[in-house]
């Protein structure tokens, strides 16, 4: 619930008047006002509901300039995106908090039925760019609706998380605040909370360790003075690499080439076929091949063939990467006809006929994701 430390305020104030809200608003912001708040109004529930959902904004008070630089904090020994999913944290679909049984009532049985309410909110916050000025009521439907569903009780709630969570990424200190603790245990009973969990473990301690890091999380990291691998530590750079090497869709041996280029920064030619060579021998990593032989302009009068291999040389990924490339090329036309690419697939092995194409274009559109396949229908294949 809302915390009897939710900010009070001294700044005029503007009267809304007889407001049209659902019942469960309703509800809401007038028993949370009489029951266990007795300092706080409707007004300053409703103000503090909407600032805590309404995150993309200037700020409005004292508690929004300290949550900013708190994030500033965090996203400096995070990341940005990090401190984004931190603040859209919910309860998980089976968790018991004492939080969300306060709302069951509420919510369990949602009618159609509406009430008017009258609440004074601050003039500076009516003239921002956070009230919708033409629908403030269906505002306060929705954010009240999202409230049940966060995992903060008010934004000093909030920002209690999150410097628990830079002393613990600085410090190691364990944290007592129930989201922080339950992200860092990766306990995901009260609040889902285990994507982030994963996240987490690639800013604290050995980083090159991380399973989950991404080759920009080591150009990152190569940009810090206390953090970047210097040539020196060439075993944690060969580790870093192979985590990144893991979380990468696709890489044939040229493209890892230039990852290592990029990231470490490394220009000497030999230097870098010295660290593919580790790879392979360390941690026995197999490059794919490069598909890029293969991918032909394909149209309705000339049809390229697909090399005839077999299906155990080129995998279902390169051939769903050859289509793509191969559709994306065709110019002047958004239709591909099914017996054509037969044809195509056929040459390589991988379709006898419409059927068996139309068939492996839906697999490998579901599995691989095939960007310029809009859809099939009747002998056609359209184009995005």
């Amino acid at each position: 619930m809302i915390r009897e430390t939710a900010i009070h305020t001294n700044e005029p104030s503007q009267r809304k008047n007889n407001l049209t809200v659902k019942q469960p608003t309703y509800e809401f912001l007038r028993d949370t006002a009489n029951s266990g708040n007795d300092m706080l109004t409707k007004g300053v529930i409703a103000y503090e509901v909407l600032l805590l959902i309404e995150c993309e904004r200037d700020g409005i008070d004292l508690i929004d300039d300290l949550e900013q630089e708190v994030n500033t904090r965090l996203s400096h020994c995070t990341s940005t995106a990090f401190v984004d999913s931190l603040e859209k944290i919910k309860f998980s679909s089976d968790s018991v908090s004492d939080d969300m049984d306060v709302f069951d009532s509420y919510y369990e049985n949602l009618s159609q039925n509406e009430s008017t309410i009258s609440l004074h909110i601050p003039v500076k916050l009516d003239d921002s760019e956070v009230v919708d000025g033409w629908g403030f009521n269906r505002q306060l439907d929705r954010v009240v609706d999202s409230y049940t569903e966060i995992a903060y009780r008010d934004r000093k709630d909030r920002i209690q998380c999150k410097k628990e969570l830079i002393a613990y990424i600085e410090d190691e200190s364990e944290p007592n605040h129930r989201v922080a603790k339950d992200i860092v245990d990766g306990t995901n009973k009260r609040f889902d909370v285990l994507d982030i969990h994963h996240s987490i473990q690639k800013y604290i301690g050995n980083w090159w360790e991380s399973e989950e890091l991404t080759f920009e999380d080591i150009e990152s990291r190569q940009q810090s003075d206390d953090e970047r691998l210097t040539t020196h530590d060439r075993d944690k750079r060969i580790e870093a690499l192979y985590h990144a090497y893991e979380n990468q869709e696709y890489m044939t041996e040229d493209s890892m080439k230039e990852k290592i280029s990029e990231v470490f920064d490394v220009d000497s030619e030999p230097t870098v076929n010295s660290y593919i060579a580790d790879l392979k021998v360390e941690y026995d990593v197999g490059f794919e091949e490069d598909v890029d032989e293969v991918i032909l302009p394909m149209d309705e009068v000339v049809i390229g063939d697909l090399p005839k291999i077999e299906q155990g040389d080129f995998t279902e990924k390169h051939i769903a990467y050859a289509i793509d490339e191969a559709l994306s090329n065709i110019e002047d036309n958004d239709t591909f006809s099914l017996s054509n690419m037969a044809k195509l697939l056929g040459a390589a092995g991988w379709a006898d006929n419409p059927r068996e194409a139309n068939n492996l274009l839906k697999e490998l559109d579901e599995e691989y994701g095939i960007d310029s396949l809009q859809r099939t229908n009747k002998g056609r294949i359209y184009i995005n």
